[in-house]
């Protein structure tokens, strides 16, 4: 009965902190007030029919209505196979978009909002959650059977509470699934090893690997590193029959995702993204690697534990494996899983610091909770030492976190909330009735929403200046004035335009990767 009590008071707890941490993410998410060109991209290839980028003609008025109609699924709801086929152009697989695309169905009025995309990052944030609490109480848990008991709680509530998670929902990518499958796979390797390789627990790993592989592909690079540990850590116990049988189970569930999905061989080995990531990590030198993996530490560092965590690793660390005379076999188990926890993370950050684009936060999000749990585990078994029961030595381990957690929330901001772009749609909603001209048609995606506010727009290449006269003659009554977009901001476009047309004055409105100018 006692057991039965702590079980509840856990799930109730649960609930209660998951509501608490969904609705500071919904007063984050609410001040997101714009969006990077990579999340309009995860838009327009989850909801696009038969268009994975945006494409308009040259040389030809069209209505900004094409723009909106890039990012919704009105007209076309419910078309998995063509979000699948989008993806074959990208350089991403499929899962997220396929998702994605169905909560844009589902929703369509507002046709197109952020929280489309927010809420399903908070579905996954709310499972990443689910995964955290089961993996803490499995690594507390004293004997083989999984014990819930509030002390499971506080590696979430620690997680859920920096700004890197919040980071992550707000960003309207495949990372918060990526977060989530991070840690599923996580706790499926711990149940392997507690309970052992049976038919239905491979079958999970398997699922979870698959799952993973489909939503981003450094989620391989990420489940090498977690099961290769995995794995030696059998050979290291001679349990080769074992190792032996999970490697063919991962080498299986390789083979049916590029089964499932067989363009990603194109996308890794011959996209362009592929192809720089294979000559980044040809060609880079010690230094190099040394200073980009630096980067992402810090990165790391700053988001999550206040710029304390080799300090951290190390007084953790060094408590957690002085010699004990008494630790529950569940602490013992939480400090051997953070071992592997930090080493695997930290050769993940190593690779990715290598073979990513761009030495940012949104490719390391996934070990976040990861290494959160790692160094409360850490502190958790630390506190043994003194003598603490495993209640107060898991307290003892929030509490240590949770001051440095106090220091990012100070001094670390929330990222991808891109605070005062909406005054840039605003203005474009002001001279609607204008027409548009846009010069520079590359990159014009990052300006979507900015385009789709006018009545007409006329596409012309960035070396086409000449062509705006004769586009604004070929209109029913020549206007007096027209907004004109230049990608390059390039001075002699801007007067060719002026000497062309006849106009006088062009008056820079706002800068955002175009200049937007109120010709008149």
């Amino acid at each position: 009965m006692q057991k039965r009590g702590k079980t509840a008071l856990t799930l109730v707890g649960f609930a209660v902190m998951l509501a608490a941490l969904l609705a500071l993410m919904v007063s984050i998410g609410a001040g997101k007030d714009g969006f990077d060109i990579d999340e309009f991209f995860t838009y327009g290839l989850a909801n696009s029919y038969q268009q994975p980028f945006l494409s308009t003609q040259t040389g030809a008025w069209i209505s900004g209505k094409a723009f909106s109609d890039y990012l919704t699924a009105k007209g076309h709801a419910h078309e998995y196979l063509n979000v699948y086929e989008n993806q074959i152009a990208d350089v991403h697989p499929p899962l997220y978009y396929l998702f994605m695309h169905a909560v844009c169905s589902a929703f369509q009025n507002p046709p197109f909002t952020k929280w489309t995309g927010i809420g399903l990052n908070l579905f996954f944030f709310s499972l990443t959650q689910f995964g955290l609490l089961l993996l803490s109480a499995r690594l507390l848990s004293d004997g083989e059977k999984l014990e819930l008991t509030p002390p499971a709680l506080l590696p979430g509530l620690l997680y859920g509470l920096s700004a890197g998670a919040a980071s992550g929902v707000v960003f309207i990518r495949m990372y918060a699934m990526m977060t989530m499958w991070a840690v599923w796979l996580a706790l499926a390797l711990v149940e392997l090893f507690i309970h052992g390789q049976t038919v239905w627990r491979m079958r999970a790993l398997a699922a979870v690997l698959i799952a993973g592989f489909l939503t981003q592909y450094y989620f391989v690079i990420l489940a090498c590193m977690l099961c290769g540990v995995y794995f030696f850590a059998r050979l290291a116990r001679r349990e080769f029959e074992t190792a032996g049988r999970f490697a063919l189970w991962c080498f299986f569930a390789l083979a049916l995702a590029v089964g499932l999905f067989p363009w990603c061989l194109n996308h890794i080995f011959g996209g362009y993204r592929g192809r720089g990531a294979i000559e980044s990590a040809a060609g880079a030198r010690l230094n190099d690697m040394i200073r980009w993996f630096k980067i992402l530490w810090q990165t790391l560092d700053a988001q999550q534990f206040g710029g304390f965590l080799l300090a951290l690793v190390l007084i953790g660390a060094a408590l957690a494996f002085w010699p004990l005379k008494k630790a529950g076999q569940g602490l013992k188990r939480g400090a051997a899983f953070s071992l592997w926890a930090l080493l695997a993370c930290g050769a993940y950050v190593l690779v990715i610091s290598v073979v990513s684009p761009y030495k940012v936060d949104r490719y390391i999000f996934c070990v976040y909770p990861l290494v959160t749990v790692a160094l409360f585990m850490l502190f958790a078994r630390g506190g043994c030492r003194f003598g603490s029961r495993r209640s107060s030595a898991c307290l003892l381990a929030c509490a240590v976190l949770a001051a440095c957690g106090a220091r990012v929330n100070r001094d670390q901001q929330v990222h991808y909330l891109y605070p005062g772009d909406s005054a840039y749609v605003a203005a474009c909603e002001e001279n609607a009735a204008l027409p548009c001209v846009l010069l520079g048609t590359n990159d014009m995606t990052q300006n979507t929403l900015e385009l789709a506010a006018f009545e007409r727009v006329y596409m012309l290449n960035a070396d086409d200046a000449q062509g705006v006269a004769p586009a604004l003659e070929a209109l029913d009554e020549k206007p007096d004035g027209f907004i004109l977009f230049e990608r390059y901001h390039d001075e002699a476009n801007v007067e060719t335009v002026l000497r062309e047309t006849g106009l006088e004055s062009a008056e820079l409105l706002f800068e955002h990767q175009y200049h937007i100018y109120w010709v008149h």
